[in-house]
């Protein structure tokens, strides 16, 4: 065998070595890999569990470039003549998403119509700002179980496609959180069973994110009446009414479903476990029932309207009804409390430093008093004043019976000379704002930017100042 042959056989030998390597190469690489895939196949099936907040915050990023979910459909023209119907002026989309239902509806309606959307999403909230552009609307991130607004707030609620994601031990909750904030109407458009066959609670499940429910049974168990109803295939749209019942016993207050800036989320661990408390201005009593069955304090309140005061009644050890400002009232008051809590109260008195001077008595000395003021300073009022503007509202900043208003500075004079020091100070916010918009599309360190402004700028973010303060 001459070299050159030699050569040739070494040649073809060492690239069959070569080939077989790469062979048993690819086997190897391909094991691992199924093997990792049925690890993770594991993995998912034990964390399996649904987290609506989770999915859809990641979902939230690609929602809008799905083609179906950016279409206009039947029941979009339906939704638009009921609410050319009921004419409403405040209207509220629970789940706005990306902002379809809102500018659809805005584009076809006159400019009298005031619209605002919430989603629990934040990824779905920069899209709507972006989807929305300059007609953007009033935004905010809020939970369907919690909303941050008062009783009453919407003539009109819409919801569209939300409830049908929402697990079946939640949805009830949800249900009686939107014909809270419903003053007259709700509009509301979810799939229904399509021929699927219901458990006993009147639920289907359709796969792992979506449901399909009773709606009948659910509106009828929360005081919501049928005034009409279209069905089309698979999908069900309903406007309903409330049923005439103006209080309601307040839902039980989830603390981790509250998002961290809502001022609820920062009042309620300002209270310790077994402290006794004050709650002035106590409403229906929705804050002192969470201190009286997650913290187990002892609970008195203060509340003007005795129907309210009926229904607080049912959590408090006692309710006195009457006006705080009346100072008889006050005095009959002898129990020495370790909180005294005054939120969203004083700015809706005549006498407020009066008051917080009255209140000194009834806190023990090592007690304190928890304030939460709104911050007429924010820049949404000073842009209103810009343009000549003050225009009252049925809640927020600027509601109508408001009859004091107070800068971080003005609260803070208030509070320390009524007699008391400030101990800490923090502000909540109403969500992402059309300012924060250019800070969001940041394409890193959007978040950590705006947080870093709202923190360092909290007279012009601030839309609700919270106090804890001690008896000089």
């Amino acid at each position: 065998m001459t070299s050159h042959t030699r050569f040739i056989s070494m040649g073809w030998l060492f690239s069959r070595l070569l080939l077989l390597a790469l062979v048993l190469r690819f086997l190897v690489v391909r094991m691992a890999v199924n093997l990792t895939h049925g690890f993770r196949r594991k993995m998912v099936n034990i964390e399996s569990k649904y987290n609506p907040q989770r999915y859809w915050e990641q979902r939230g990023q690609t929602f809008i470039q799905e083609e179906y979910q950016r279409g206009l459909y039947w029941q979009h023209d339906w939704m638009l003549d009921k609410l050319r119907t009921c004419q409403p002026e405040h209207v509220l989309e629970i789940g706005c998403g990306f902002g379809r239902n809102l500018r659809f509806l805005q584009s076809h309606l006159d400019g009298k119509t005031h619209y605002c959307g919430v989603d629990f999403s934040l990824s779905m909230l920069f899209q709507a700002q972006t989807y929305l552009g300059e007609s953007a609307q009033p935004l905010a991130a809020a939970d369907a179980l919690h909303l941050p607004f008062a009783d009453g707030s919407f003539d009109l609620v819409v919801i569209h496609g939300v409830f049908m994601h929402i697990p079946p031990e939640q949805v009830l909750a949800a249900t009686r959180e939107a014909r809270r904030v419903a003053r007259k109407h709700i509009i509301q458009c979810e799939q229904n069973y399509s021929g699927l066959q219901p458990n006993s609670q009147g639920v289907v499940k359709i796969n792992d994110v979506t449901f399909a429910y009773d709606y009948a049974r659910l509106f009828a168990q929360n005081g919501l009446i049928v005034a009409e109803h279209r069905s089309v295939k698979d999908l069900d749209a309903f406007l309903l009414t409330k049923r005439a019942a103006k209080y309601d016993v307040p839902e039980p207050i989830l603390l981790e479903k509250l998002f961290p800036e809502f001022s609820h989320a920062l009042i309620l661990p300002l209270v310790v476990v077994g402290s006794r408390v004050l709650d002035v201005g106590c409403a229906t009593g929705y804050l002192g029932r969470y201190f009286a069955e997650q913290k187990a304090c002892i609970v008195d309140g203060v509340e003007p309207d005795p129907e309210a005061a009926s229904v607080a009644k049912q959590f408090y050890r006692n309710v006195w009804v009457g006006n705080v400002e009346n100072q008889e009232l006050l005095e009959g008051i002898s129990n020495p409390y370790d909180v005294v809590l005054c939120a969203a109260v004083l700015e809706h008195l005549a006498r407020p430093d009066l008051v917080l001077k009255r209140l000194r008595r009834l806190i023990s000395p090592d007690g304190r008093i928890i304030i939460s003021l709104p911050n007429i300073a924010h820049w949404t009022v000073r842009w209103a004043l810009l343009r000549g503007r003050f225009d009252y509202e049925e809640y927020g900043l600027l509601d109508r019976t408001h009859l004091r208003f107070f800068t971080i500075r003005t609260a803070r004079q208030l509070i320390e000379d009524a007699g008391y020091h400030i101990d800490s100070f923090q502000f909540s916010t109403p969500g992402v704002t059309e300012l924060e918009k250019p800070l969001l599309s940041l394409p890193r360190g959007g978040y950590r930017l705006r947080r870093f402004l709202l923190g360092r700028f909290p007279e012009l973010f601030g839309y609700e100042l919270i106090f804890v303060a001690r008896k000089q």
